[in-house]
């Protein structure tokens, strides 16, 4: 059986969570973290450590995206595998 992507769930500890649902969280700080560095870039004296701060929660979030598509991706073959095995 083929489940819709806003089906998939990903385990995080001992809760179960959508991956959809993940990946649109991230997507949405990402571009808020973007947006605000960006802000901040333009300001004549940027505070540095604010700025700091947001670029490594930036470069996290960036991290945690990369990682949710490969699962993803991984979770596709995976699927397609047992698909050919079940038929």
């Amino acid at each position: 059986m083929l489940m819709s992507k806003e089906d998939r769930t990903l385990v995080i500890g001992s809760q179960r969570v959508k991956l959809d649902a993940i990946s649109n969280k991230v997507r949405q700080d990402i571009a808020f973290l973007s947006a605000r560095i960006d802000a901040m870039k333009a300001q004549r004296v940027p505070n540095e450590v604010v700025l700091r701060t947001y670029e490594s929660m930036l470069a996290s979030r960036e991290s945690v995206m990369s990682w949710l598509m490969e699962y993803d991706e991984s979770d596709d073959s995976a699927q397609r595998l047992n698909n050919l095995n079940l038929n």
